[in-house]
């Protein structure tokens, strides 16, 4: 809904609660006119209060100079090699359809706009993604954290329908199994808030597991992981693949789950 208030030539994303070092802008907006860049990252820091080491992002390996592909960009943020804090021009999210059913689908959004890009830079200044407030969204776990699987799934596609490196396809394909693995086991135990709400989240399991997790989806790269050796892969794809060990394995892992999470 915020499109259409979209009025400037640039957009640059934070959360209330994110800090902006002083001439953070500044340095974004001169490396953009010097580059003509469509997408712009500057430093990153995972901020804590109180933190005396907190971990922090510049550019590729500490190097602000490199300039990237949309698909170098793309690749290097699978791991958050590089992060997704951006200037962006706004005529690249105009057009683009964002996800509403997964919190966290502006993390696909962003990989697909760094593909959409023709050139990313990096630029000196400051943004402080903060990390201790324990009511952030992404700090809590509900309902919503269910719906996480459209995002990994839309991800694998976008990588899929653009000829990306097959390690990288097996990666996102291994994350969305065990994602899903994970999630399975977490709902045998989990305190929903309703009985409705429990009902829905095992309708969405079993529909995306019928939709999505099919024969031709666990075969897909079978051969690859064959001749490369990516045994974990091939062990979680045989887990996932066959219900009866799928089901044994989730009623373990949900005993395990359980004695490490509380729900927020």
């Amino acid at each position: 809904y915020i499109k259409p208030e979209i009025k400037g030539d640039f957009v640059f994303y934070s959360s209330q609660d994110d800090i902006f070092s002083l001439y953070l802008v500044e340095k974004m907006v001169q490396k953009q006119l010097e580059t003509k860049a469509d997408m712009v990252l500057p430093d990153m820091e995972y901020y804590y209060e109180n933190g005396k080491n907190n971990k922090n992002i510049i550019g590729i390996n500490g190097n602000r100079h490199v300039i990237l592909t949309g698909k170098e960009a793309c690749s290097a943020s699978l791991n958050w090699n590089i992060h997704g804090f951006a200037l962006i021009k706004s005529s690249m999210l105009i057009e683009e359809f964002f996800p509403e059913d997964a919190y966290d689908s502006d993390d696909f959004i962003t990989r697909k706009l760094f593909l959409k890009s023709d050139k990313v830079v990096f630029s000196k200044g400051v943004f402080y993604y903060r990390q201790d407030n324990s009511n952030a969204i992404t700090k809590t776990f509900s309902k919503k954290n269910f719906y996480t699987l459209n995002s990994v799934l839309r991800l694998y596609y976008l990588l899929e329908e653009n000829n990306f490196n097959k390690n990288h396809i097996i990666n996102i394909q291994f994350s969305l199994l065990l994602k899903y693995l994970k999630l399975t086991s977490i709902y045998q135990f989990y305190d929903f808030d309703s009985k409705t709400e429990k009902e829905e989240i095992a309708q969405f399991l079993d529909d995306f597991r019928k939709k999505y997790l099919t024969k031709s989806f666990y075969l897909s790269h079978r051969n690859f992981a064959l001749k490369k050796m990516k045994l974990r892969f091939l062990l979680l794809l045989f887990v996932c693949k066959e219900e009866t060990i799928f089901k044994f394995t989730t009623k373990i892992y949900s005993k395990r789950l359980q004695k490490t999470m509380v729900k927020k």
